[in-house]
């Protein structure tokens, strides 16, 4: 019998402890190198969003208060005081006609406005109405302005052919003092105060808050961080007549102009354009 041929394979060496360490060592650099830069990506990924959160919180919130500030030059809102800390207004919410007549000792007018909730949906509206804001209706007899605070605004109907067929009943604490006509302009406005306050991570944030029902709502963040490396940010001024600011101390009827500017924290960046109002005094 032929004997059969043994073909020899090549030898194969096993790899060493030592060299299995050093590429336990390799592999693991590179692990916490890709690790590194994942988290470094991260981080800067999330910066950018912060960044662009905070930018779009300020353009909001720049356009509430370009809003309110606005309202003060109409007349339609009333400055109460001012520090260069905090402004504090009784503030527009919004401004409608009575589609009824209100005879003197009514509690409530009707005024034409299509309804959402408890938002009167018409041009002017900037917040919903609430109980304990005041109600300021026009008497055309005496050309003033005649208050009364708010106690609910229920839905309600106009008579038929009048100013709208929807309508908002606004119920008041007190009575009428004078008749108020159909057709005759209703304002509602509410205080608020804007302040910069010191929020509980110790930074700085433009806040406001409302003050419905009787009492102080909880301050809600409206723009921040702010710079606060000097201290307190100071974003209001009152202004005189030719623009030069007057002293913190200084009565509002010397005043002409009310000024915001503010700067934020870090490179989300400095807000250079000032928020001007003229200053309108109405009841």
């Amino acid at each position: 019998m032929r004997p059969v041929a043994r073909v020899a394979g090549r030898h194969r060496r096993g790899v060493t402890l030592a060299e299995s360490l050093v590429g336990l060592v390799i592999a693991g650099v590179l692990s916490v190198s890709l690790t590194a830069l994942a988290i470094r990506q991260g981080a800067a990924g999330t910066a950018v969003l912060i960044r662009t959160a905070a930018r779009a919180q300020w353009a909001e919130s720049r356009a509430v208060l370009e809003a309110d500030f606005e309202t003060l030059g109409q007349g339609a809102s009333r400055l109460v005081t001012v520090e260069d800390t905090a402004v504090e207004m009784d503030a527009h919410v919004g401004v409608a006609l009575a589609c009824r007549a209100a005879n003197a000792g009514a509690h409530a007018i009707t005024v034409a406005a299509g309804a959402s909730g408890s938002r009167i949906v018409a041009d002017g509206w900037l917040r919903a109405v609430a109980a304990g804001d005041s109600v300021l209706a026009f008497d055309p007899v005496s050309g003033a302005w005649v208050g009364e605070l708010l106690a609910a605004a229920p839905p309600a109907s106009c008579p038929a052919g009048s100013l709208a067929g929807t309508a908002r009943s606004l119920i008041l604490v007190g009575a009428l003092s004078v008749d108020i006509p159909a057709g005759a302009p209703v304002q509602v406005r509410r205080r608020i105060r804007w302040n910069a306050y010191r929020a509980s991570d110790g930074r700085w944030y433009l806040g406001i808050k409302e003050r419905t029902g009787g009492s102080w709502a909880t301050v809600q963040p409206a723009a921040g961080p702010l710079d606060g490396s000097t201290g307190r940010p100071r974003p209001f001024s009152l202004l005189d007549p030719v623009g030069a600011i007057l002293a913190p101390a200084a009565p509002l009827a010397s005043a002409a102009l009310l000024s915001a500017q503010l700067s934020m924290l870090g490179d989300v960046g400095a807000d250079r354009t000032p928020i001007v109002a003229a200053i309108r005094r109405r009841p």
